[in-house]
This record gives structure tokens, C-alpha cells and sequence, in this order.
């Protein structure tokens, strides 16, 4: 029979979301370390692509244009890898904090995902069921991290 209180199970969970939180942990220094080497050679591509153009004005050469033109694909090409990064850096902190959210319910603190309170709906009788709100069934069950994953969340 599986239990909540089972020790040795909550020591398991325990350790699982313990290695989840130092796994994100090396994720994002890893991608804030590309994040700022990225910065470095888009600044670097940007001052080159300037200097470029600023002597393609002051002398018309197709050499220099070619190299303009290229330079502003890996200028462009270097933002969308620098946006991708950045959204798995976000990714990564965002599941740190559903596993450090789940250490503190282990612990016996609130869950710190939303409570469903914004479903609540004074025409009918959600508020005397204890559907939504703190300590709520919406808020035991709820640990959608997207805006859709809770609407689907309450309409179940």
C-alpha cells in the first residue's frame, strides 16, 4: 500500500528532487556561461558589421559587402542561438523551482503553484465545495506551470 507518509518513500522523493534541483543547477550556469560568451561575439559581430558598412560608404568594394552580408547572418544567426539558449536557461529554472516547490510540500509547507482562486465563480456552488482556493483540491492536484495546463486543470 503507497502512502504519503511512508518514510522511506518521502526520502526517495526527497533525494530524486534533490538531484533534479543540482542537475538544473549545472544546466543554467552551464547556459548563463554560453549566454555570456554569446553576448561577447554578438557585440563583437556588431562593432565588425559597423565598420563594414562604414567603409562600404567610404569606399564601394564587393569584398566588403560580401563580408558585410555576411557578417549580418551570423549577427542574425548568433540572436536566434542566443534566444534558444535563453529560453532553455528559463526552462531550467523553472523546473528547479517545481522541484524545490515539491521539497517544501514534502516538508510540510504550502504548495506555491497558483490555488485556483481566479476560478472561482460566485454563480454557482465552486466556493462551498472547496474546489478552488488555498488548500483546495485544485490546489493539492495543481502543478501545471502554463496558463493552459491550469485552465485544463479546472475544467477537469
Amino acid at each position: 500500500m503507497r502512502t504519503l507518509d511512508n518514510p522511506l518513500e518521502n526520502l526517495c522523493r526527497e533525494s530524486l528532487y534533490r538531484e533534479n534541483i543540482a542537475t538544473c543547477d549545472t544546466g543554467i550556469r552551464k547556459l548563463q556561461a554560453k549566454l555570456n560568451g554569446m553576448s561577447f561575439l554578438r557585440l563583437a559581430l556588431f562593432v565588425a558589421l559597423a565598420w563594414s558598412i562604414y567603409s562600404l560608404f567610404q569606399d564601394y568594394n564587393g569584398l566588403l559587402l560580401a563580408l558585410a552580408l555576411l557578417l549580418l547572418v551570423l549577427f542574425v544567426c548568433c540572436v536566434n542561438l542566443h534566444f534558444r539558449w535563453k529560453d532553455q536557461r528559463t526552462l531550467q529554472q523553472k523546473l528547479r523551482w517545481v522541484s524545490t516547490n515539491e521539497l517544501k510540500v514534502l516538508a510540510g509547507e504550502a504548495n506555491g503553484f497558483q490555488d485556483g482562486a481566479t476560478f472561482l465563480d460566485s454563480d454557482n456552488y465552486l466556493d462551498d465545495l472547496d474546489i478552488f482556493g488555498r488548500h483546495s483540491l485544485f490546489h493539492v492536484l495543481n502543478r501545471t506551470t502554463t496558463v493552459h495546463g491550469a485552465a485544463g486543470l479546472a475544467r477537469r
